[in-house]
């Protein structure tokens, strides 16, 4: 029997053939990994009991990440020092444990996250970024989501949600 567990976070990037890994095989990556390099985890306590994990987000399919997180309740005796080296041996070449540390806080306590977009396009011209600048200015910025609704779609203002967005222009047909 386990007598305890402590938590630990684990960074880790998501890039290459891996950006097109959804949520759902990412988890299922992950607990398979756990499980081949013996690091021993708590499991939900229902009746088909599960490694017990927690993403910060959601990832996205289709974006690479150098910057992923994920928090796991390790059996108290666990080595931190190894775990990255133990699961990077076991998983995916585009998936990489890049550190391994106690956390100070909960994921729910996060409030912000940050983004860095390059946008590779001919339709980027010299203009570009200026429009966007312009855009986020404006006092609502209207996003259409598929809801149940009579027209099939609601309209919502994201602008609350933004803290800030710049666009600069890196040469030709590339922003960031």
């Amino acid at each position: 029997m386990v007598s305890g567990y402590k938590k630990l976070r684990l960074k880790f990037s998501k890039t290459g053939n891996a950006k097109f890994i959804s949520h759902l095989d990412l988890d299922r990556t992950m607990k398979t990994a756990l499980t081949r390099a013996g690091i021993r985890v708590e499991h939900t306590h229902g009746f088909n009991p599960r490694p017990y994990l927690v993403f910060s987000l959601p990832a996205s399919v289709g974006t690479e990440s150098v910057c992923e997180f994920l928090d796991i309740n390790a059996v108290e005796d666990t080595d931190a020092g190894s775990v990255a080296e133990r699961l990077n041996a076991n998983l995916p070449e585009d998936i990489r444990i890049t550190d391994v540390y106690t956390p100070e806080n909960e994921f729910k306590k996060i409030k912000d996250a940050g983004y860095e977009l390059r946008i590779i396009s001919p339709d980027v011209d010299p203009d570009f970024c200026g429009r966007v600048n312009e855009l986020f200015r404006s006092p609502v910025l209207v996003e259409k989501r598929t809801k149940k609704t009579e027209s099939g779609f609601a309209e919502v203002d994201i602008q609350p949600y933004i803290r800030s967005l710049e666009c600069t222009p890196v040469r030709d047909g590339e922003a960031l």
